[in-house]
């Protein structure tokens, strides 16, 4: 009964995929693309029905034999009750059952897009009344190691965050949705530009967002140094923010214990 419960409301979360903005769902196909072993909701969701209750267990044995487990503890709780919270996971997920069958190793799973290599991923609009486009351009900056590369990506998006919105939502009037921010797929960085639009195709708007890198990056070189200070400063003001809720707390810790950098 409760694997008939988890079943449905998966089918039902899947039904609903395609009521999301267009935006949400490229992000998706994005991940997809450049992680590897990595299927879409579009590839798993004629699956779900079929999967019985016989072949899940059976997987579960195997899916945690191979995991890297990594425990992150927080709320209101001492230190001796968090290692004792741990140690009896691990004992959980060390039990003969779940025993792993080999040594299991974080990889890197991020793939390196070989350069002018295209892929055309055809999808019929899954939501015929809305009328949005949507171009999302992610460039890989590559493997970041240290704390300085990470900082110096973070400040090139907040020189970037002001003359993209500016340009794409003020000026150009493309669309609501306009920005630029950074992603890591540890330790691989990358810079986003996404523009939604409900008046232009993509075909437009990748050539906007192409038309802006180009300019911005033969602009780069003419900032002033005090353009360059407010955006460390500004950078360092964000950091400095301390969390309003200890979700905002729990989000900033698990994203640092995630990537590596705590």
């Amino acid at each position: 009964e409760l694997f008939a419960r988890a079943k449905a409301l998966l089918m039902k979360m899947y039904a609903n995929y395609d009521k999301k903005e267009p935006q949400s769902i490229v992000m998706e196909q994005i991940t997809c693309l450049t992680n590897i072993g990595r299927w879409g909701i579009y590839e798993i969701k004629p699956l779900v029905d079929c999967v019985t209750l016989e072949e899940l267990e059976a997987f579960a044995s195997y899916a945690f034999s191979q995991v890297e487990a990594r425990c992150f503890v927080f709320g209101n709780m001492t230190q001796d009750e968090a290692i004792a919270f741990v140690e009896m996971s691990r004992e959980e997920l060390l039990s003969p059952q779940l025993q792993p069958q080999i040594h299991s190793m974080h990889i890197r799973r991020v793939v390196k897009l070989p350069k002018r290599k295209e892929h055309i991923f055809l999808l019929k609009g899954p939501d015929p009344e809305n009328t949005n486009s949507v171009v999302h351009m992610q460039v890989q900056v590559g493997f970041v190691q240290d704390a300085r590369t990470a900082m110096l990506v973070e400040i090139l998006v907040a020189l970037l965050e002001t003359p993209f919105w500016s340009q794409m939502r003020t000026w150009e009037q493309l669309g609501y949705i306009v920005g630029v921010y950074s992603s890591c797929d540890n330790p691989v960085y990358q810079l986003n530009f996404v523009v939604q639009s409900s008046t232009h195709d993509p075909v437009y708007l990748y050539s906007r967002v192409y038309g802006f890198i180009e300019v911005i990056e033969a602009q780069l070189d003419r900032y002033a140094e005090e353009e360059v200070q407010h955006a460390v400063q500004a950078q360092i003001a964000k950091l400095e923010q301390k969390p309003k809720t200890q979700t905002e707390e729990l989000d900033r810790w698990a994203s640092e214990f995630l990537l590596g950098t705590f």
